[in-house]
């Protein structure tokens, strides 16, 4: 019997399952204005997703950020898996097969080598050839490093972690965050915790999305926390679409902190709960949050931490900060 891992596309949207390891991560060709520990990659904003320049196995071209997915997937268009016994399914239930293979990754300032990359078709992601797209990096091919997300001047912050989470080399007049905040991991997707109104809300944290989600059958519930504007067209896993309202929500708190008003569709995330079990997933918070905040998130504390964009300086790269770009 195959082994399921999910995986739910929408748009820009994509999450999915259980994935072998990442190993061997290390410094390398550091950038002469920061130390060893420390690694800034600016990226740029490919079919709304956050790209940087990578060369992976001999072949360059871009990489999308993206923290709801685990591991490295990379194009079938430029790479060769072997068959395994591992499938994607969507949230309409349908399968697709995977293959794997190694891959050594080779950014401006570090290099990885994972064991085991998925490989996969991801036309119906990422349709244009004009920019050589070559995959997607989840969360754990940073996990060494704390990852600070600027969206408003288009730049990645990459330190260096120690075994207890802690950044290892100079820090230079830290900036303190606004707040900060634990998360945790449903399955292998990271998740906060907010509030609706009176609602919790378990939400998946993941710098792919555009726009937020929220699961349909809140939809009636929430209504007086949103407003419609439009119904859009979101592509699947499997390729198939589906229309569903796009509205603007408000009213949403994470730790003490009310955020602004929020671009968000609702979808049918039932396929997914169904998979991973146990407390419901009520939606993804995505580049609409870093609209709003610079974040760092450190995976070895699990903890996310939120910073106001006026308090940090884009050249502040030492400093206990994050930042952001908008391209909605």
């Amino acid at each position: 019997m195959k082994k399921i891992t999910v995986s739910v596309l929408l748009c820009t949207l994509l999450l999915s399952a259980s994935f072998p390891g990442v190993q061997n991560l290390s410094a390398q060709n550091a950038r002469p204005d920061i130390d060893e520990n420390q690694c800034v990659i600016p990226f740029r904003m490919v079919y709304k997703l956050m790209t940087i320049e990578v060369t992976i196995n001999g072949i360059t071209g871009y990489l999308c950020i993206d923290t709801g997915i685990e591991g490295l997937v990379i194009r079938d268009t430029y790479f060769k898996g072997g068959r395994t016994d591992r499938a994607f399914m969507s949230s309409n239930g349908k399968t697709v097969d995977v293959g794997y293979t190694p891959a050594n990754v080779q950014f401006a300032c570090l290099s990885i080598d994972i064991r085991s990359a998925r490989v996969m078709n991801l036309d119906h992601l990422i349709p244009n050839q004009s920019t050589r797209v070559l995959g997607l990096a989840g969360w754990d091919v940073f996990k060494g490093y704390e990852l600070r997300i600027n969206l408003q001047n288009s730049v990645l912050q990459l330190f260096k972690l120690d075994e207890k989470g802690n950044r290892i080399g100079r820090e230079e007049t830290p900036v303190a965050p606004l707040f900060s905040i634990p998360f945790r991991f449903k399955g292998p997707l990271p998740c906060v915790q907010a509030e609706i109104g009176e609602r919790e809300m378990h939400l998946i944290l993941d710098t792919g999305a555009s726009v937020n989600v929220m699961r349909k059958t809140l939809y009636s519930k929430l209504s007086p926390y949103s407003s419609f504007l439009k119904t859009v067209r979101l592509r699947e896993w499997d390729n198939q679409t589906s229309d569903v309202p796009m509205t603007e929500v408000s009213g949403m708190t994470l730790g003490a902190v009310q955020l602004e008003s929020m671009h968000t569709v609702w979808y049918d995330l039932s396929g997914l709960n169904a998979e991973l079990g146990g407390t419901s997933i009520d939606g993804v918070l995505g580049q609409q949050l870093m609209k709003q905040y610079l974040l760092a998130i450190n995976f070895a504390k699990l903890e996310v931490s939120f910073y106001h964009y006026e308090n940090v300086q884009s050249g502040d790269v030492v400093n206990h900060d994050s930042e952001r770009t908008s391209n909605e």
